[in-house]
C-alpha cells in the first residue's frame, strides 16, 4: 500500500444557524444529516442506528432517534470531545431523490468526491444554536476508486485514534483480501504469529495502535477482516456483494493487554458471525433491503450474537477470574486461590460479576469455605518462619481477605438493591463469623508479633513512601484496634465486634421494612391539588403496579419530597410527614432499643482501646483527629449561620402571613417546605418543576461523562450483556486517553421495594498498579431518583442531577486510584476527606458551560433559557442558612451522642436526639419526632458515619476551597483537572490528606469560600 499515490480533499459547506429542530429539517429538504450514538429509545437501547430525514418530512419510525441525533449535536456530546483527537465524527447522508442512503463512511464515484458543494459530510462540530458542517476526506487513492468503483469504507465509530493519518485508511481491495486468507487462517488456527502475518506486504494497513488483515472463508461473496490493537480489539466482518460493494459492521470488544483474543473463542465469534444474515436493516429500511449504492448498515444482530463470546474470552483473560489467578507470591503470601466453581459463583472472583447466577443458597456455604482459606492464609502469614519481608508480611497482609472481601461485598450489596427474605436471613447468617474473623486479625498475637518482627528489619526501616505510610498505618491501626490487650480484652474486643455488626445490620433492616410497610393511597383527584405533573403520573403508576386505583405515595424520596413541597392538603402533608418522622419506632421495627444498644458498645469498645469516647477512637486518624476538634468545627459554623437562619424563618412566617392574612398560625414542620417553596417561587419567579423538562436521566448521564472526558480525558461507555441484579441496572467501562481499562461500574438509579432508600456508591473490586499491568477497578453507584413516568423519560430535579454527580465523584475517587497496596487506595481514606471528590462535582451542575452539555429539554432540544438559568442562579442561596443548620444539628446528633450522652442521664437516645435537633429546626418538631431511629448513616453500619457525620461540611469547606482552582482556571480545565486527578483522586490515601489538598491548592484550605458560596459572607 505504501508504493500506492494519495492525494487529499477536503469538503466545506457554508456554516449555518438553525434556531431549533423544525428549522433545520425545513432547510435541508434534499439531505440529511445522521450521526451515529447510541438510541435509548424503548426497544432499541443498546443498538446503534443511523437516523434520516427524507424530503422535508421526518419518517415516524424514525422521529424519535433523529430527534435524540439533533440534541446529541446541539449538546456537543459527540464532537468536542474527540475534536482535538479523532476526526472524523461519523455521519449518514440520504440522498432523497435517489431515496438510498450514501451510507456511513461510504463515499462513492470521482464525480461525487469532487462537487465542492456536495453535502457528503465526515464532521458535524459544535452545535451549540448553529451548526458548523465540514467534511475533512483523508488520503485516498482516488484512481484505484474511479476504476474500480469500490466503495470506500472507513473505521467504525470514532474511537480509532489515528484516523486519516496513515495511509492506510483506504478501500479494501478485493485482489488484496484474496491474497491474505490463508494467512488470517493461518493466525486464528495458531500455525502463524502476529509478526509472521504482519511481516507479508498484502497487509492492507498498520498503525502504532491497530493492524487490519483479512480472511475467506469459503463464500466468494462473503470477507471476515480481523482487526486488533493493542489496547482496544474487535472483530469486523465485511461482506461483499455480486456488485463488489461492501458493508462494513463491527463488533467491538474490550481493551485487552495483548493483540490475540482466545483463539477458540475467536473462532466461534467468527462462525456465528458467517452464519448470521449478510443484511441488516437500519432503522429506516426493511431487513433484508439492499440499495444501488450498498446495503444498510446495522450490525444489531451480528453482534448480539458474536459479542458475548468474545467478551466472555476477554472478561476469562482478566486477573480476577478464577481461570487465572494472580501470580503467587512467595512465602507464607503463597497461599492457592479458590478455583472456579460452576456451582458457587461467590468461590471465585470474576471481574463481571456473575449477578445472574448468585442465589441466597449460595451464600452460606460460599462463606463459610472462603473464611477457612482465609484463616488458612491468616495462618500461613502469622506463622512465617523465615526473615520477615515487605512481601511475606505486609504484601501478604493486604492480599489475604481478597476473596472474602469480594463475596461479602456482593452479598451486601444484593441485600441492600435486591433483597429477599431468604437472602436477609443468609446474610444475617453469614455476618457473625465474618465480623469475628475480621476482629480477630489484629488481636492474632502471633501476626502481632510478626508484624513488629518486620518493622525491626532494616527493609523496613528503609522503606519510603505509600509502603512507609502502609507500614506506620497498619501498625497504628493493630494497636487502635486492640493488639495490645490482655487475652480477656481481646475476647471481650471480638465479642463488641461481632454484636455490633449485628445490631447495626438489624438496624438497617427495620428502616427498610418500616419504610415500604407505609403507602398512602388517594382516590379523589382534588387531594392531589399543587403537585406537579410528573408526581401525579407518578402515584397513578404506582398505584397501577400494586393493583389499585387511585394514586399511591410511599415515603420513597421521590414521592415524599414532592409531597412535602407542592401538596395543598395540610392533613395529608401532615401525615406523610409524621410517618416518615417515627419510622423504625413501632413493633419488630423499633429501633430505639437498638440505638441505646449501639451507642453503648461503641462507647465499651472506645473504653477498652484507652480513648475517652467513640468519636475520639475513630478521628484519630481522620483529619478532625480529635471529637472535641470536630465539635468546635460545627460550633464555629453554627455561630456564623444561626442569626441569618433566624432571620430566615422570620421572613418565612412573614410571607405566609402576607398571603393568609397576619391571623395565619405558625410552622408547622410539614408546612416548612411547602410555603418555602412558594416565596421561593414569589422572590425569585422561580420554580424548581420547570428545571425538570431539561435534566432528562439518559441526557445527564451522558453530559456527566462528557465532562469527566473535557477534565479528565477519560472515555465512559455502556456496555451491553453484563449480567446485573434488576432489569433497569447499566454496566459501564471507563478508559484512559491512551485506551488503558481503568475499570467498570454499575449505575442502579431507581426505587424498588427491595432495595434501601438514599443514593451511595460502593466497591466490589479495588485494582491497581502492577509490575506489568494495571488491574483494573469495579464499583458501583445507586440512587433512588425520580423514573419515567407517562410515558415520558425519566425527567430529574436538579438536586437529583446534584446527585448523580455527587456519586459519580465517589467512583472516579476509586476509579482512579493508582496505590498498589488496596487498603490505601481508592476511597479508603480519612472519612472526613472522603466527601472532597464527591462533594466537588456538585459544583459543575450550577455552571452555564457544564449544564449546556447535558441540560436540554427533552422534547425540543433547547437549552435552559438563560432567564430560567438567572432565577436558578439567584435562588440558590435561598435558605441556605436554613439547609446549612440542618446538616450541622445532624452532626451535632451525632457528635454529642458519642461524647457526651448518658443513658442513665439523658433518657431515649432518640429523644435526646430530637432535643438537640429542635435547636436546627425552623419549626417545633412533634413530641414523637424519631429521626435517630431512622439514621442509617450513623447506626446501619460497626462504624459508617458514626462520630463522622462533620466530615460532610469539613469536606464542604475542602470542595467549595478546591473548586476556585476550576472557577479561575476554566471549569473545563484539562490542565487543573489533571492536577485534580494526579494529586488527589489518584492517591487514595497513601499521603496524609491535609498533604494532598496542600500540594493542589498550594495553601491550607480558606473555610471563608464555604460561607461566600452559600450567600453567607
Amino acid at each position: 500500500m505504501g508504493s500506492k499515490s494519495f492525494k487529499s480533499i477536503e469538503l466545506r459547506v457554508p456554516s449555518q444557524r438553525f434556531a431549533n429542530w423544525d428549522q433545520f429539517v425545513a432547510q435541508a429538504p434534499e439531505y440529511s444529516i445522521g450521526l451515529e450514538v447510541m438510541d435509548d429509545t424503548p426497544g432499541h437501547r443498546g443498538h446503534y442506528v443511523h437516523f434520516d430525514h427524507h424530503a422535508g418530512v421526518i419518517r415516524e419510525a424514525t422521529m424519535s432517534a433523529a430527534m435524540q441525533a439533533y440534541i446529541a449535536v446541539r449538546q456537543g456530546r459527540l464532537m468536542e470531545r474527540w475534536l482535538d483527537r479523532v476526526k472524523p465524527v461519523p455521519v449518514y447522508v440520504w440522498n432523497a431523490d435517489q431515496d438510498v442512503c450514501l451510507a456511513s463512511f461510504i463515499l462513492e464515484y470521482h464525480e461525487l468526491l469532487e462537487q465542492k458543494g456536495s453535502p457528503v459530510l465526515r464532521q458535524v462540530v459544535q452545535f451549540n444554536n448553529k451548526i458548523d458542517v465540514c467534511g475533512g476526506l483523508y488520503p485516498v487513492d482516488l484512481d484505484e476508486i474511479v476504476a474500480n468503483h469500490f466503495t470506500w469504507i472507513f473505521e467504525p465509530y470514532m474511537e480509532q485514534r489515528t484516523l486519516g493519518r496513515t495511509p492506510g485508511d483506504g478501500p479494501l481491495i478485493e485482489s488484496v483480501i484474496r491474497g491474505v486468507c490463508d494467512r488470517v487462517l493461518a493466525l486464528l488456527e495458531g500455525r502463524a504469529g502476529i509478526a509472521e502475518i504482519k511481516a507479508q506486504p498484502e497487509i492492507l494497513y498498520e498503525s502504532p495502535y491497530h493492524y487490519v488483515i483479512a480472511d475467506e472463508k469459503g463464500d466468494p461473496n462473503s470477507r471476515l477482516v480481523l482487526a486488533a490493537r493493542g489496547y482496544r480489539n474487535f472483530i469486523s466482518l465485511v461482506t461483499t456483494r455480486p456488485n463488489g460493494r461492501y458493508t462494513y459492521s463491527v463488533i467491538r470488544g474490550s481493551p485487552y493487554d495483548d493483540d490475540v483474543f482466545e483463539l477458540p473463542k475467536l473462532l466461534e465469534a467468527f462462525q456465528a458471525a458467517e452464519d448470521t444474515p449478510r443484511v441488516w436493516g437500519g432503522s429506516n429500511m426493511a431487513a433484508g433491503s439492499d440499495s444501488e449504492l450498498g446495503s444498510s448498515l446495522h450490525w444489531t444482530k451480528l453482534r448480539d450474537i458474536a459479542e458475548p463470546i468474545v467478551r466472555e474470552a476477554y472478561f476469562k483473560s482478566l486477573p480476577y477470574h478464577g481461570d487465572t489467578p494472580p501470580a503467587k507470591p512467595p512465602d507464607a503470601s503463597n497461599i492457592d486461590m479458590p478455583e472456579t466453581s460452576e456451582a458457587n459463583p461467590l468461590l471465585s472472583i470474576e471481574f463481571r460479576v456473575p449477578f445472574d447466577r448468585i442465589r441466597a443458597e449460595h451464600v452460606e456455604p460460599a462463606i463459610g469455605e472462603l473464611l477457612e482459606q482465609a484463616r488458612a492464609r491468616l495462618a500461613a502469614v502469622a506463622g512465617e518462619t523465615g526473615e520477615r519481608t515487605f512481601r511475606n508480611t505486609m504484601h501478604a497482609l493486604d492480599v489475604m481477605t481478597e476473596p472474602l472481601e469480594y463475596a461479602m461485598g456482593v452479598v451486601r450489596h444484593l441485600e441492600s438493591v435486591a433483597t429477599t427474605p431468604e437472602l436477609r436471613a443468609a446474610f444475617n447468617a453469614v455476618q457473625p463469623p465474618v465480623s469475628a474473623f475480621y476482629s480477630g486479625i489484629p488481636l492474632n498475637a502471633e501476626l502481632w508479633q510478626g508484624l513488629k518482627a518486620f518493622a525491626r528489619t532494616g527493609e523496613a526501616a528503609a522503606l519510603k513512601g505509600e509502603r512507609r505510610r502502609y507500614l506506620d498505618k497498619t501498625l497504628e491501626s493493630f494497636r487502635r484496634h486492640g493488639a495490645d490487650l490482655d487475652p480477656a480484652g481481646k475476647k471481650r474486643m471480638e465479642e463488641l465486634d461481632v454484636e455490633l455488626a449485628q445490631v447495626t445490620t438489624k438496624f438497617g433492616e427495620n428502616v427498610l421494612d418500616s419504610t415500604n410497610a407505609f403507602e398512602l393511597i388517594l382516590d379523589n383527584e382534588a387531594a392531589l391539588a399543587g403537585l406537579p405533573p410528573t408526581a401525579v403520573a407518578a402515584a397513578r403508576e404506582s398505584a397501577a403496579r400494586k393493583g389499585k386505583e387511585g394514586w399511591r405515595f410511599t415515603l420513597q424520596a421521590p414521592d415524599y419530597t414532592a409531597v412535602m413541597t407542592y401538596l395543598n392538603d395540610a392533613s395529608v402533608r401532615r401525615k406523610v410527614y409524621e410517618a416518615f418522622a417515627v419510622r423504625a419506632t413501632e413493633g419488630a421495627w423499633d429501633n430505639r432499643p437498638l440505638v441505646g444498644r449501639i451507642l453503648a458498645l461503641r462507647a465499651e469498645k472506645a473504653r477498652l482501646l484507652g480513648f475517652g469516647d467513640f468519636a475520639d477512637l475513630v478521628l484519630e486518624d481522620r483529619m478532625a483527629h480529635k471529637g472535641a476538634r470536630a465539635l468546635a468545627f460545627l460550633e464555629d459554623l453554627k455561630i456564623k449561620t444561626e442569626a441569618k437562619f433566624r432571620a430566615e424563618n422570620r421572613e418565612l412566617l412573614e410571607f405566609r402571613r402576607s398571603i393568609e392574612g397576619p391571623s395565619a398560625p405558625e410552622l408547622e414542620p410539614w408546612d416548612v417546605g411547602y410555603y418555602a417553596e412558594k416565596q421561593r417561587a414569589a422572590l425569585y419567579d422561580f420554580d424548581e418543576e420547570a428545571l425538570r423538562p431539561y435534566f432528562p436521566a439518559e441526557s445527564v448521564l451522558a453530559g456527566l461523562f462528557e465532562l469527566v472526558s473535557r477534565l479528565y480525558g477519560v472515555r465512559v461507555t455502556e456496555v451491553a450483556g453484563a449480567p446485573v441484579w434488576d432489569p433497569e441496572v447499566r454496566y459501564y467501562e471507563i478508559h484512559d486517553a491512551n485506551s488503558e481499562f481503568l475499570g467498570g461500574f454499575y449505575a442502579d438509579w431507581r426505587p424498588r421495594d427491595n432495595k434501601r432508600g438514599g443514593a451511595w456508591m460502593g466497591v466490589l473490586l479495588t485494582g491497581g498498579p502492577e509490575p506489568e499491568r494495571f488491574r483494573p477497578h469495579l464499583g458501583y453507584i445507586c440512587g433512588n431518583l425520580t423514573p419515567p413516568v407517562g410515558g415520558k423519560p425519566a425527567l430529574l430535579t436538579h438536586r437529583e442531577v446534584e446527585t448523580i454527580f455527587h456519586e459519580f465523584g465517589h467512583l472516579l475517587h476509586h476509579l482512579f486510584s493508582r496505590v498498589e497496596t488496596r487498603s490505601l487506595a481508592g476511597t479508603n481514606v480519612a472519612w472526613d476527606f472522603v466527601e472532597l471528590p464527591s462533594q466537588i462535582m456538585e459544583n459543575w451542575c450550577w455552571e452555564r458551560g457544564a449544564l449546556d452539555l447535558f441540560a436540554r429539554h427533552w422534547e425540543t432540544g433547547e437549552p435552559i433559557p438563560d432567564g430560567l438559568f438567572q432565577k436558578m442562579k439567584r435562588a440558590r442561596t435561598f435558605r441556605a442558612a436554613n439547609g446549612q443548620m440542618r446538616q450541622l444539628g445532624f452532626g451535632f446528633i451525632d457528635l454529642l451522642l458519642h461524647t457526651r450522652y448518658d443513658a442513665a442521664r439523658d433518657g431515649d437516645a432518640t429523644e435526646y436526639a430530637r432535643r438537640i435537633l429542635q435547636e436546627f429546626s425552623p419549626a417545633p418538631l412533634p413530641a414523637n419526632h424519631a429521626m435517630a431511629a431512622a439514621f442509617t448513616h450513623l447506626f446501619a453500619d460497626p462504624v459508617g458515619y458514626g462520630a463522622g457525620y462533620y466530615s460532610y461540611k469539613w469536606a464542604e469547606v475542602l470542595d467549595a476551597d478546591a473548586f476556585t482552582r476550576f472557577r479561575d482556571g476554566g471549569i473545563f480545565s484539562s490542565e487543573v483537572g489533571g492536577e485534580f486527578r494526579s494529586k488527589i483522586l489518584a492517591k487514595g490515601d497513601s499521603e496524609d490528606p491535609s498533604e494532598l489538598y496542600r500540594s493542589f491548592m498550594g495553601r491550607e484550605p480558606d473555610p471563608r469560600a464555604l460561607l461566600v458560596r452559600s450567600g453567607l459572607a
